[in-house]
């Protein structure tokens, strides 16, 4: 089962999704000559929706695998990343006053409260109040979509496809106001969404083949890849931010990007088991999955401290 590799290798995964999302904030211009490189690096920010399908698929097998009760839930997903967050935004903001002398007690609350990025487009760290909302938001989707009400896999179907619709719509509806740079999160949502169906079947071993069929998945990834050359070639760079034609490709694509890396790791212990130097780059993407969240504060913290002192 393709699912079961993806769970198998969910830490690598991250470690692989981490390292693409510090390679697309790394301040480097690759030549035309470097065309493939360049495309790579453009396209990186498919790496955040790797994590927003595997945040879907764990939260839904820690849901039902636990069965905590709702303020459990909150406080577990909250401990694991606000702790982190708080630390590296007071360290952000003691670098502003030391060497910018510069500090807003209001920019700094809101920032630690993560209402900076919605209210006033800081995207900084967007990431984190994104990943909060989705966390609130969990038990009501899956309360719409009828996980837990031994629902046939049709209603099932059905309201998943009315959610991300939701999204879909709430996204659109977006763009046409000022606060069309939310839609950097909220077309991350049906992602989401998809994540946490993925648990589900998981769980259940209900069979669903565009998980499972590996050529669908190569399909759509090549599909993918030729509509962000098309987005690229036909769409000038504010057009993009402006109406989110970035993210669209990207919610077919985190999937089959999933299934390809875990594919990886798995032929590496199926016929590689034995080579040390495969053995450390796999053990090299488990660190960087493990330590995902503070890798992701440190280098963007690092990233923008370097841009403020240049």
């Amino acid at each position: 089962m393709s699912l079961l590799k993806i769970s198998r290798y969910r830490t690598e995964i991250m470690g692989f999704a981490t390292l693409w999302v510090v390679f697309y904030h790394a301040p480097i211009v690759f030549a035309n000559i470097l065309a493939p490189i360049k495309f790579i690096k453009e396209i990186s920010y498919s790496s955040v929706d790797i994590f927003f399908f595997l945040s879907g698929l764990g939260l839904f097998y820690s849901w039902n695998s636990q069965k905590k009760s709702l303020t459990k839930f909150y406080k577990t997903r909250f401990l694991k990343i606000l702790p982190s967050y708080w630390i590296v935004v007071s360290i952000y903001f003691l670098f502003l006053f030391i060497y910018q002398n510069e500090f807003s007690l209001n920019n700094f609350l809101s920032m630690m409260l993560g209402i900076n990025f919605y209210l006033y487009n800081d995207k900084i760290f967007w990431f984190i109040p994104s990943i909060l909302v989705c966390y609130l938001i969990f038990p009501l989707i899956v309360n719409f979509i009828g996980f837990e009400n031994n629902n046939s896999l049709q209603i099932i179907h059905e309201n998943l496809i009315k959610i991300i619709i939701f999204a879909l719509i709430l996204s659109w509806l977006i763009t046409a106001t000022d606060f069309y740079y939310l839609l950097i999160f909220t077309l991350r949502i049906p992602i989401f969404i998809i994540g946490i169906y993925a648990g589900y079947i998981l769980i259940h071993n209900e069979p669903v083949p565009i998980f499972e069929n590996i050529k669908i998945n190569g399909i759509i990834l090549s599909l993918c890849i030729l509509l962000f050359n098309l987005i690229f070639a036909l769409s000038s760079s504010d057009m993009r931010w402006r109406l989110g034609l970035f993210w669209y490709p990207c919610i077919m694509i985190a999937y089959p990007l999933c299934l390809t890396i875990a594919l990886f790791f798995d032929y590496i212990d199926n016929f590689y088991s034995d080579s040390i130097f495969l053995k450390n780059i796999k053990n090299m993407f488990y660190f960087f999955g493990k330590y995902s969240l503070q890798i992701y504060l440190i280098h963007v913290t690092a990233f923008k401290i370097l841009q403020v002192n240049i």
